[in-house]
């Protein structure tokens, strides 16, 4: 059995890192899930409740950051058959660097977004990225523009870089019942008001105006069709 440990920022709201203890295969590894910063109490006792040991590296802010890599080298060191598996900038940067020290043997990194350092212009960030593809034995990146991005933008060699996509937990969102739509647009009080759902944050990498102007259009011109007939 290898043990493996998660190591990301401080809580989830997207349901992603519980998933990973939920559907770890726990007789091949021993899953222990590590926070760079004080671990939230919902996301530590759904860890607990599902036979998962946690770690915090306890940083309160980036000038605590050199304490948190002390801190998990020294739990890192007291592991044997490591897998380190980072994910977000922060807990990459830090975890990354303590487990090359430590000498974990199988370091990994899911890069959870593409070109959000090359787009705000931000090229330290940039610097810190390839750093981190450099320390880790292989990249998940959660998109096919993200791998493209790694590799064509950031120089991340072709064969240490595989796209998975994140996978959707089918046990906590569920498909709306056919009345669900009418309820909700009741609720809103929305009448036959065009209506469409976002399940994302509105953020900018997200491409949102594309979104939003392909909409215009198309209204647009279904409307002129309308008249022509």
């Amino acid at each position: 059995m290898r043990n493996l440990l998660h190591f990301a920022e401080d809580g989830d709201t997207s349901g992603f890192f519980p998933a990973l203890a939920k559907y770890c295969d726990h007789e091949k590894y021993r899953m222990t899930f590590g926070t760079l910063k004080p671990m939230t109490p919902a996301l530590e006792g759904f860890m607990h409740e599902r036979g998962v040991e946690t770690f915090s590296a306890a940083a309160t802010g980036r000038l605590s950051y050199p304490l948190a890599v002390i801190r998990l080298i020294r739990h890192l060191r007291g592991e044997s058959h490591m897998v380190f598996h980072a994910h977000l900038f922060d807990p990459s940067v830090v975890g990354l660097i303590a487990a090359r020290i430590a000498g974990v043997p199988a370091r990994v990194l899911t890069r959870h977004y593409s070109n959000y350092h090359t787009r705000i212009n931000r090229p330290l960030h940039v610097k810190l990225d390839q750093l981190c593809t450099t320390l880790s034995h292989h990249v998940i990146a959660v998109s096919n523009e993200t791998a493209e991005h790694l590799v064509r933008v950031e120089g991340a060699p072709t064969a240490k870089v595989t796209a998975i996509h994140n996978g959707i937990d089918f046990e906590r969102v569920k498909v709306s019942g056919p009345e669900a739509r009418k309820r909700l647009r009741g609720e809103l009080d929305l009448g036959n008001a065009f209506t469409f759902l976002i399940a994302g944050r509105l953020h900018p990498e997200k491409g949102y105006e594309h979104l939003f102007e392909a909409v215009r259009l198309l209204k647009s011109r279904g409307g002129r069709a309308s008249r022509k007939s």
